[in-house]
């Protein structure tokens, strides 16, 4: 069965008198406005048909309907199992939705409905969620029959309780309401998700022992946090727990009394959208996560023999094909402590706001991403980078100085003002080489001459916080585009044209064009370190002008900013002013690079994040066609959003590719 190639709109109103409640399928969005009152809520669904075909809107008024609203569930699966082929006497339509409850079962009968049993019989024997409305006229009879709680969730409200009830929490009044909004929301979520989805439960079981752990540090002075600092925590938790809940376990059994706050979603939420992105971020959580990068690179402070100079981390090109992996070396230096340490979990939601933003444990990904997921404009591929943000964000607490400790930020200025200095550890000369090229980025951009031994601690720290951001958006998109991108020659354009045309949906930056040109030019340029200098910077350069050249070709909506960014390129690649030579800016920051290629990546972790046992390890094709439910296996759901990406996409085909992700992929699957 095919994804319809337009959409449908579920509608459900609910009168003056709550008890009467009419349901309607529209052939347009527009439509649904004529009869909208106040308890009107809507869904987009597609139908199932066996050419992809757009039939009409069956007309809910005349004779009597079953509807049966079911989920999270592949279709494909429901499809392959009950026999749903029409009778003279019974007639079934199957539509797919965002939520949770993600399929739709009409079945108009005279008399008993033979199908309708079947297929109760079925989900309840799977273990779903299910809604099932007997409609007269229109209306949905008094009596909606749901599905009961699939799990136990006892344990996890005595926790909540017993958190709640926390003394020293309590007595602290700026802690207080935040605790009390989380217990509140996590109580809600997981009382939810013990119906619908076991997947869910458990990670929201994983993410409050995480929760519980960080309340029991702060109470016995462990975490060194202040109150401030766990309110702000919480407050970021919440907010991201808010909008996780509502789009998720909105439109799930009562139906009637869960409202979606993302309106056009308002009847059935996003859940199966949801739960695409969890998917994902699971995956590379799993992944990058049990490598527990920022503790490997910390265990390099005991690995003393053959410390590089600095010298050889930023001019002798053999280092990067004599060093090795570095990182995967580092491994035999974590102690079992290390080794055993549980990976923080992270909360994943949309956001019209927020678009894609990561903090340590919240994860999000624009709205707009849903209807558009495979897209470059849209593209939910882009949250590879803001995954990218939280790995690089502990990797900094590592090796960047800590702007709290005068002694760090001293330690840091003798490295660049002894001309001896040499690191006795790997550690170290990471260090040495990362705030050596900080002052070369400062120098560049600094309109008189920089003498960094006349600097003082407070200046030389004014430097640092100036520059962490740009430092970390350089890591980040070298980090990105080594590990989701292969890193190589071939996935430039991909690269370069995916981050520019989601760059271009953003309003307001063309101030800001400049950076991400520089960006660009640092993150493909890993394959280029061991090319001699007089050529390697010329080769990242013409990489980069035909890739936008591309983008320019393609008659795409940029706002302007690709044409910019090729403009800067041209006309202020060299400039009479270094300080607006892009070619020196670029050259600047080179060392961040060589900083991610040297110690950060891993060809072994990379294969990993790249590789899919379902395909094998060249194959690029799932054997998907587009639109059609399978029940094909996923074990890696970027490469397959990788594989199924597209200039333009369609709002159907983006709701297929979330499904694929959502149910035939396993994120915890090796």
């Amino acid at each position: 069965m095919q994804i319809s190639g337009d959409a449908h709109y579920l509608v459900l109103h609910t009168e003056a008198k709550v008890t009467d409640t009419r349901v309607e399928i529209l052939d347009s969005f527009q439509a649904s406005f004529e009869n909208w009152d106040r308890g009107s809520r809507i869904s987009p669904i597609w139908k199932l048909t066996d050419d992809g075909g757009t039939p009409p809107a069956p007309n809910l008024l005349k004779g009597e309907y079953s509807v049966l609203l079911l989920g999270p569930c592949n279709p494909a699966k429901l499809i392959s199992e009950i026999d749903l082929k029409p009778t003279p006497d019974e007639s079934v339509d199957i539509w797919v939705t965002t939520g949770l409850l993600n399929v739709v079962v009409l079945i108009k009968s005279e008399g008993a409905s033979p199908k309708r049993e079947r297929i109760i019989s079925w989900v309840r024997a799977e273990q779903y969620g299910l809604e099932q409305w007997a409609l007269s006229g229109g209306k949905i009879a008094s009596e909606i029959d749901v599905s009961d709680p699939r799990v136990d969730k006892e344990q996890v409200q005595k926790s909540i309780s017993e958190l709640a009830q926390s003394p020293t929490l309590q007595k602290e009044p700026i802690l207080k309401p935040t605790l009390m909004e989380y217990c509140s929301i996590m109580a809600s979520a997981v009382s939810r998700s013990a119906s619908m989805s076991p997947y869910f439960f458990d990670e929201l079981c994983s993410f409050h022992s995480f929760v519980n752990r960080m309340c029991k540090e702060f109470e016995s002075g462990e975490s060194g946090l202040t109150a401030l600092h766990m309110q702000s925590r919480l407050l970021n938790i919440n907010a991201a727990l808010s909008r996780f809940t509502s789009q998720t376990f909105s439109g799930v059994p009562p139906v009637l009394a869960t409202e979606c706050h993302f309106w056009t979603h308002s009847l059935l939420g996003t859940g199966s959208a949801n739960m695409a992105l969890a998917h994902i971020a699971k995956f590379a959580e799993l992944r990058i996560g049990s490598w527990r990068i920022p503790e490997r690179v910390s265990a390099l402070a005991s690995k003393k023999s053959d410390v590089p100079t600095y010298d050889e981390l930023t001019s002798d090109t053999d280092i990067i094909s004599n060093a090795g992996d570095v990182l995967g070396s580092a491994e035999s230096l974590l102690s079992p402590e290390q080794h055993s340490q549980n990976i923080s979990p992270i909360i994943t939601y949309f956001s019209g706001r927020d678009g894609f933003s990561s903090l340590l444990q919240t994860l999000s990904a624009p709205l707009t991403t849903i209807t558009g997921s495979n897209s470059h404009h849209s593209s939910l591929l882009t949250i590879t980078h803001e995954i990218s943000h939280i790995f690089v964000k502990g990797i900094l607490t590592v090796i960047y100085p800590d702007m709290s400790c005068e002694e760090e930020i001293n330690k840091s200025l003798e490295m660049l003002v002894d001309p001896t200095y040499q690191a006795d550890n790997w550690l170290d000369a990471i260090k040495q080489l990362l705030v050596e090229t900080i002052l070369s980025m400062h120098s560049q951009k600094s309109t008189r001459k920089i003498r960094i031994e006349e600097f003082s601690t407070s200046e030389w720290a004014a430097v640092l916080k100036r520059w962490r951001h740009e430092v970390q958006e350089i890591l980040v998109h070298t980090f990105d585009y080594l590990y989701f991108y292969g890193g190589e020659e071939d996935s430039i354009d991909f690269y370069v044209e995916s981050i520019w045309q989601s760059w271009s949906s953003i309003p307001d930056i063309g101030g800001r064009v400049e950076e991400y040109l520089l960006r660009t030019l640092c993150a493909i340029s890993p394959q280029v370190l061991s090319h001699d200098p007089s050529v390697r910077y010329e080769s990242s350069k013409l990489a980069v002008e035909k890739s936008l050249n591309n983008l320019i070709g393609m008659d795409l909506p940029h706002g302007g900013y690709v044409e910019n960014a090729k403009q800067l390129l041209l006309e202020r690649w060299f400039h009479d002013e270094e300080s607006k030579s892009i070619h020196k800016s670029f050259a600047s920051r080179i060392g961040l690079v060589r900083l991610v290629q040297l110690f950060l990546y891993s060809s072994e972790l990379s294969a990993e994040l790249r590789g899919d046992w379902a395909v094998g390890a060249k194959d690029r094709d799932y054997g998907f066609k587009t639109g059609h439910y399978s029940q094909t296996a996923i074990t890696n759901p970027i490469r397959f959003l990788t594989s199924v990406m597209k200039k333009k996409s369609s709002e159907a085909e983006s709701l297929w590719v979330l499904h694929q992700i959502a149910f035939n992929c396993n994120p915890e699957q090796e």
